[in-house]
């Protein structure tokens, strides 16, 4: 993943801080991504677990990077960002925004601008062309948040993706397996 061992603690405002996840963070994480599905109305989507969570982000092979924020009095983690690294075919280096999530009772007291400045700080640091990310079309708060954030939103761009079991399908039906 990147080489920047930044592991510095960034306190916000109102007693907050954000920091890079550790390995005891993955439970609360894998919990957060639960319910951040349920906001996002596929909660039935979310099957990563803790151990998952462990495995991809903390084993040998490191295929992602997360900053959570935590409440630093009672070290309550109530928001994370999950970003890694991809690359452009067109501009090179670039950072892929996963997951950006606070919860609903912690909102509109400057985290999530904190959060996404320090995931953008990351881009910066990284030397990255593009910081890139999807965003719901029915999530206006999110769309305007981004936007007053400089987030260029692609209307031309469609996304696509392919589950495991459309995978299996594909390979299958060219039989390449």
């Amino acid at each position: 993943m990147s080489n920047n061992n930044n592991n510095s603690i960034i306190n916000t405002p109102n007693g907050y801080c954000i920091r890079k996840a550790i390995e005891s963070d993955c439970n609360c994480i894998a919990q957060l991504i639960r319910n951040l599905a349920e906001y996002e109305k596929e909660p039935q989507e979310a099957k990563l677990t803790g151990e998952d969570l462990l495995r991809d982000g903390f084993g040998e092979t490191k295929l992602f990077e997360c900053l959570i924020v935590e409440i630093e009095q009672t070290k309550e983690i109530i928001g994370f960002a999950l970003y890694f690294n991809i690359y452009s075919t067109w501009k090179g280096r670039s950072l892929h925004l996963e997951d950006f999530y606070i919860e609903p009772e912690h909102r509109s007291k400057g985290l999530g601008k904190a959060l996404f400045g320090k995931v953008v700080e990351q881009a910066s640091i990284l030397n990255c062309a593009r910081l890139c990310w999807a965003v719901l079309d029915w999530n206006q708060s999110a769309i305007d948040f981004y936007e007053r954030n400089f987030g260029q939103l692609l209307r031309d761009w469609v996304p696509c993706r392919m589950n495991r079991e459309a995978i299996n399908s594909f390979l299958t039906r060219i039989q390449i397996q």
